[in-house]
């Protein structure tokens, strides 16, 4: 656009000029040949002329008037140009980031701002006029030759490499490159934004390597670390220990919603869930709860979950951990029931006490009237009563021995004992719809073990095929010698060939499928109702057995019964069999004065009447201070004191320290209702001659009573 046309104004007075030539010429020979009056031709000759005037100024003033308004609207839109113009100019030199312009045919720097070139450690003029080039590493040169040619191709094309500065250093830009073409589609230039990318790679760099620790962390951590969307109420994430835990896939809890995932969790436990969740919990949750594994086995979950808030204090993500404390709630268990059969121990003592109380006077009479009976039909009975008394004694020492945990010495037995034992047991508990069947037969090798022990194994397999048949069935117990050899099938890799002893429980119940006896020995795994089984009768039958040296194996079938054959090493000792009681009469005394105290009056006249009887002398009380008072009346001539060391006010322990004080020679013998190995230290402290067991016979009683008066 020409803003000083310097020809128009040529133009115009040449158009002038001969416009007004030819008017004058022409008018003025019209004038001449239509007026012969000469004033008149003179006059019409002025008119003419301001005629001229004023029309030629009309046109003047229309055609100057036009130019000037043309020539004002382009100095507008210069000025507006130059305005823009000076606005790019500014843009161009203080824009951040990088700019230059350069010439495809030379690929050389037309123009650059200071950005561009200070980023290079240049000035603008230094720049100016570079190759573009070699403004990149050489081992770039190929890649920014690749990224010219599409960028000339599609228009435009953004890509990263490598520069150099003035100083040798090298950084990285991001390169915005784009081809400028005129109207027929020449290429003119090309426009080049760049922008150093260095730190923000590094930082990238960096917080992708912060999260592959990260990752590599929640991923090999035993807990589950999980991520949910609280705007989408959606799952987005959960550590590969999920599938552990859970028993399911990750991908398959990826979007699931709390519903789903509340499904996962025990009925007992989901609604309670079920209000934290939908609570919001703005400050997290601490929650322990039971899943549902897809193969229908219940773990333990201790869920932490925390907020995770933007810079306005909304919650964007809920983080959590959820970790399985099946273990640890399983050892919270056995604790509890420690802590149950230790209180059952302390009942069972106090229980065992009072019993044994009761016992003993029965076995006292009926030892006394044994003697005074010489009809055998009477005598039979009273062996009966003894008997069956001195059975009551033997199974409450079972019960307080179980109850406390102790372990008994190992011996040699036979394994029938024990069996005919249990079988009796069952007679009396099972119910009667099931038939019981003793299969021992032969001579069986004898076994190393801990009778109690082995007594609880049997109770553990016999209770277990009784819950096995709930509407009856057949219970057979057996035991037969086995001889293995190495190879042998049912010898397990772990245990030697050899002589084994073989105790079979078979029952005729409900039986097991293949996936329940995957498990069966597992602790804590029941198959029973809620309140009726613990888990752990198998795994303690398998943890004695093993302890043993001995080993299990089960055969069962689902719906025709099981079968638990339990193998021990057999023994070469000789089993301590019980001797018959000989029928010599007891020895008498020699009229020697014992203080007898027990708190039960039965047991008082029982020992007097059997002391009397065998000439001994008897002084009875009822408590310690009672003896006390007694053994005061006859220091001189009470020779053994027969005490039973539990009883109110002053206790046997008590009771022989306080006569030790008035007599240290003085004899004693103690008797007890509980274990008699109880509190060895301190019966040894008190120096005691004998400790008999409660309930004990008339015999064991004289014995003792022999021995401690017969030493010095």
């Amino acid at each position: 656009m020409r803003i000083y046309p310097h020809g128009f104004a040529l133009r115009t007075t040449l158009v002038y000029a001969a416009a007004a030539a030819l008017w004058i010429t022409f008018s003025d020979w019209a004038v001449l040949l239509l007026v012969q009056d000469v004033p008149a031709a003179a006059r019409l000759s002025i008119y003419k002329g301001w005629a001229f005037v004023a029309v030629t100024s009309l046109l003047l003033y229309g055609v100057l008037q036009q130019w000037m308004a043309r020539l004002k609207r382009q100095l507008d839109e210069q000025a507006k140009i130059e305005v823009e113009l000076r606005q790019w100019a500014d843009a161009f030199n203080h824009c951040a980031h990088g700019i230059a312009i350069g010439i495809p045919a030379t690929n050389r720097l037309l123009a650059c701002n200071p950005a561009f070139a200070a980023m290079h450690g240049f000035t603008v003029a230094e720049m100016n006029g570079r190759d573009v080039l070699t403004l990149y590493v050489p081992s770039d040169w190929e890649h920014v030759r690749r990224n010219v040619a599409i960028a000339d191709r599609d228009g435009r094309v953004q890509f990263q490499a490598n520069r150099v500065r003035k100083d040798g250093s090298v950084f990285t830009v991001q390169v915005d490159l784009v081809s400028v073409r005129d109207a027929n589609e020449a290429l003119l230039y090309r426009v080049t934004t760049v922008q150093d990318v260095t730190e923000r790679n590094r930082a990238e760099a960096q917080r992708r390597e912060s999260e592959d620790r990260f990752r590599a962390v929640v991923e090999n951590i035993h807990e589950v670390f999980w991520i949910h969307d609280p705007s989408h109420i959606r799952i987005v994430y959960v550590s590969p220990a999920f599938e552990k835990i859970w028993g399911r896939p990750c991908a398959e809890v990826v979007n699931w919603d709390s519903e789903t995932w509340l499904q996962t969790l025990h009925a007992d436990d989901r609604e309670r869930l079920r209000r934290v969740v939908q609570g919001g919990t703005p400050e997290g949750y601490d929650e322990q709860y039971r899943i549902l594994r897809p193969d229908g086995t219940e773990r333990w979950v201790h869920d932490r979950s925390f907020p995770v808030k933007d810079g306005a204090g909304r919650v964007v993500r809920i983080v959590g951990v959820a970790q399985d404390i099946t273990e640890r709630k399983q050892l919270e268990s056995q604790f509890l029931r420690a802590q149950r059969l230790e209180a059952i121990g302390t009942l069972a003592g106090g229980v065992a006490h009072d019993l044994n109380n009761i016992l003993a006077p029965m076995l006292m009479a009926a030892g006394l009237l044994k003697e005074n009976i010489t009809n055998e039909h009477d005598r039979e009975m009273l062996s009966m009563v003894e008997r069956s008394a001195r059975r009551g004694a033997d199974i409450i020492r079972q019960l307080l021995t179980f109850s406390r945990g102790v372990e008994g010495s190992r011996l040699a037995l036979q394994i029938r004992h024990l069996v005919r034992e249990m079988m009796g047991i069952m007679r009396e508990t099972f119910p009667r719809e099931i038939t019981l069947i003793d299969q021992t037969k032969g001579e069986l090798w004898p076994v190393v073990a801990d009778a109690t022990q082995l007594h609880q194994v049997l109770v553990n397999l016999c209770v277990n095929a009784r819950d096995a048949m709930p509407h009856g069935g057949t219970l057979a117990i057996s035991a037969v010698n086995v001889e293995f050899v190495a190879g042998d099938a049912q010898l397990p890799h772990d245990a030697p060939p050899g002589s084994y002893v073989m105790l079979s429980v078979k029952d005729t119940g409900v039986g097991m499928t293949p996936e329940i006896m995957e498990r069966i020995f597992d602790p804590f795994f029941t198959t029973k109702d809620l309140g009726r089984g613990t888990g752990l009768g198998l795994s303690t039958v398998l943890g004695i057995v093993r302890s043993h040296g001995g080993f299990v194996n089960v055969s069962s079938e689902a719906g025709k019964g099981s079968d638990f054959r339990v193998y021990l090493p057999a023994s070469r000792a000789e089993v301590a069999e019980p001797a018959a009681e000989p029928a010599e009469p007891l020895p008498l005394g020699h009229g020697e004065l014992i203080l007898v105290v027990d708190d039960e009056e039965p047991i008082r006249d029982a020992t007097r009447h059997v002391l009397v009887k065998q000439n001994y002398r008897v002084v009875t009380a009822t408590d310690g201070k009672e003896a006390v008072t007694a053994f005061l009346d006859q220091r001189d001539n009470v020779q053994l004191l027969l005490t039973d060391m539990m009883m109110p006010q002053m206790g046997g322990a008590a009771l022989i320290r306080a006569l030790r004080l008035l007599n240290p020679q003085l004899k004693v013998i103690a008797t007890s209702g509980l274990d008699s190995h109880a509190g060895d230290g301190e019966l040894a402290e008190l120096g005691l001659s004998d400790i008999l067991p409660k309930p004990c016979g008339p015999k064991a009683l004289i014995e003792s009573i022999q021995r401690a008066l017969m030493r010095n």
